[in-house]
């Protein structure tokens, strides 16, 4: 008896990522202020005290900074991967979080290393317990929540 066998289909880059007519210029924004949040993170990971304000980043450092650090970079490749490639909510909630955690970090921690100026890191070492808050649960929860509401009404039909 003959047996036969069903030829698997093939599955093409193109058919597994979604189109993009073009790149958002959230996305742009986000890339670009958050990639300073990367470059600054190095100085308060691998430079001793090490010192930031990220609970996780600093539980994990005290393991290895190297790790730390490299875990962070890896999640804004994720994160600025997901903006890049998607164009429904999680795209859109990936542009929020570039813009919500990693530019607003950016931005103070370039203005901390330019200027001198500590405004934002006193007013977040004021309120640890917010800021964690914030790090680890608002921002990501927030910025999903945006994106989907961002998403649904730009293809709202």
């Amino acid at each position: 008896m003959r047996r036969r066998f069903a030829v698997p289909e093939v599955t093409t880059l193109r058919g597994a990522v979604p189109d993009r007519a073009e790149i958002r210029r959230t996305t742009v924004l986000g890339l670009a202020l958050g990639s300073l949040d990367v470059v600054t993170t190095a100085e308060h990971m691998l430079v001793p005290p090490m010192s930031d304000g990220n609970p996780i980043l600093m539980a994990v450092g005290g393991v290895s900074p190297w790790l730390a650090y490299g875990g962070f970079v890896v999640w804004f490749l994720l994160v600025a991967t997901l903006a890049l490639a998607r164009d429904d909510a999680l795209g859109y909630g990936a542009d929020t979080y570039l813009l919500a955690a990693f530019s607003l970090t950016g931005v103070a921690n370039a203005a901390y290393f330019v200027l001198g100026t500590t405004v934002f890191k006193e007013f977040v070492g004021q309120y640890t317990a917010l800021t964690h808050l914030y790090i680890v649960v608002l921002a990501p929860v927030g910025s999903l929540a945006v994106g989907y509401l961002w998403a649904s009404r730009r293809y709202r039909g």
